[in-house]
């Protein structure tokens, strides 16, 4: 059995490096028939043709429209081979950090709608990383029908929450965990970040604070592993607002990528 995995494994890999390698082949042909059109175009509008004006502003329409879609279509697929085909999508995925004035207990949340994309579906599993110093104590809360086993892996907390009977196609599911935490030493980073582990419809992040921070910075990753100084892998940076009526500071995304990470920064 093992050596029917390895090799079933290895021709998998085979088939992705071939297609990657197409993909760059056929983005290169859409390169050169770009130029000709463009220069077809340059030649009948020089020349007064307008007939060669026309082919060529076709041509290079068409080869933008076709490098479009398949851009998205090898995006989509290479996202699916690193991060794996998911069963489940989320319809939102709310997370939220709530600090206690003693600056060493603190509450966090998270609530994650799930709908099933496929039979079958008997499990979710949550991520989290704790950088503080002391007792982290996590509960479902959403426990009809649900049951909670964790795992360490490295720095990592994993959270698998099993059902009592899997999904069905379409089915729909709430998720709600609830951490009690308690930093000794006050070693907790001033951050809240979310990786984008499964295709979601919204992402809010909310941390609530007993006073106002010396500043808010809100991050956008193109990689859910990224750290706050992977200037390469950033694709925003930008200053975020703490709302002092309420306490908090809400970073509210619509429609994330799948693979990224979102994060809120402070200085308290």
């Amino acid at each position: 059995m093992p050596k029917i995995i390895g090799r079933v494994f290895a021709r998998v890999q085979r088939f992705i490096r071939f297609l990657s390698e197409t993909v760059r082949t056929l983005a290169a042909l859409l390169a050169v028939l770009s130029a000709i059109g463009f220069g077809a175009a340059i030649y009948g509008l020089l020349y007064t043709n307008i007939s060669l004006l026309l082919i060529g502003i076709t041509v290079v329409l068409v080869s933008v429209l076709v490098a479009i879609v398949l851009y998205s279509t090898a995006e989509t697929f290479f996202r699916n081979s690193q991060h794996g085909s998911p069963g489940v999508k989320l319809q939102f995925k709310r997370v939220y950090y709530k600090y206690h004035p003693d600056g060493q207990s603190m509450e966090h949340g998270k609530h994650y709608r799930i709908v099933a994309l496929r039979n079958g579906v008997n499990q979710f599993i949550d991520r989290y990383r704790w950088t503080g110093s002391g007792l982290i104590d996590v509960k479902l809360i959403s426990s009809v029908g649900q049951s909670l086993v964790q795992e360490k892996k490295e720095y990592w907390y994993l959270n698998k929450v099993l059902f009592d009977s899997p999904m069905k196609k379409g089915e729909i599911k709430d998720i709600i965990l609830r951490w009690d935490l308690w930093d000794e030493t006050k070693e907790a980073v001033p951050f809240l970040s979310q990786p984008v582990d499964y295709p979601t419809d919204h992402l809010t992040l909310t941390v609530t604070l007993p006073s106002k921070p010396k500043q808010v910075t809100l991050y956008h990753f193109s990689d859910y592993l990224a750290l706050e100084t992977d200037e390469d892998r950033l694709v925003e940076k930008c200053s975020g607002d703490f709302d002092a009526f309420n306490g908090q500071i809400v970073y509210d995304i619509p429609k994330p990528y799948w693979g990224h990470k979102y994060m809120i920064g402070w200085v308290p």
